[in-house]
Order: structure tokens, then C-alpha cells, then sequence
């Protein structure tokens, strides 16, 4: 097989376990819920999901991060008192280019946010 068909191949292969980046996910907290509380809920969601280390905060946002075996993955939350969102910030191994990301980073994604959300919608 010539050389340019195995390197075609081997693209399209790579290719077909992306899948483009969604906009930020979020959600509107409970009304009066102070900053505290809202970066103690991610917090709190970070975690319990397994695997995901909160590695920076700062006032209106929590850096999480997750390594799983040569992969990294970092999700931001960004928030305020009327709205908390999440994003994909940075990745190593898992083929991010442009707006694309290989589909087992959207799936760690969004098992850190039902987590982290479903700490969110507790608050009172």
C-alpha cells in the first residue's frame, strides 16, 4: 500500500473519534445565593466526581483538571449570581483542534458538570 493511503488512513481514523466542542454549558442558580456559596457548590461538585482536582480558584471562577492516563483535560466555571457556565480551556492527548476534541472529553465533561450542578441546585 503506498505510503500517502496508510497516512490518510491513519487521519481519518484519528478523525472519527472527534466531535466539536459545544459552547459553554450553564445554568441559572437559585436567586440570593451568595459568590461563597456558588464557588463552594463547584467546589463541592469537583470533588465527588472521580478522578477531577479543582486546580485553581479565583473570584468568579474554578479551574478543574483531569488526568486519566496520558490525557488531561481542564474544564473552567465561570460564575456570577445569575449564571454559572462551563468550558473546555485546555487538553493534552485528546486530539483538540480548533473546535474539535476527541468525544471522550465531552463525556468527562459532562459527568463533572451533572455533579457540580447538581450541587449548584441544592444551594438555598
Amino acid at each position: 500500500m503506498p505510503k500517502y493511503l496508510i497516512i490518510a488512513f491513519a487521519l481519518f481514523l484519528s478523525a472519527c473519534g472527534s466531535v466539536q466542542i459545544k459552547e459553554a454549558t450553564s445554568i441559572q442558580p437559585p436567586a440570593g445565593v451568595s459568590s461563597h456559596k456558588l464557588e463552594t457548590a463547584i467546589c463541592d461538585g469537583i470533588g465527588k466526581t472521580r478522578g477531577w482536582v479543582i486546580e485553581t480558584k479565583k473570584p468568579g471562577a474554578v479551574v478543574a483538571g483531569l488526568h486519566s492516563q496520558q490525557h488531561y483535560l481542564q474544564v473552567t466555571y465561570e460564575y456570577t449570581s445569575s449564571k454559572v457556565s462551563s468550558k473546555i480551556t485546555a487538553s493534552e492527548n485528546l486530539n483538540q483542534e480548533g473546535d474539535k476534541i476527541h468525544k471522550r472529553a465531552i463525556g468527562w465533561q459532562q459527568r463533572l458538570d451533572t455533579s457540580v450542578y447538581r450541587e449548584i441546585s441544592m444551594l438555598k
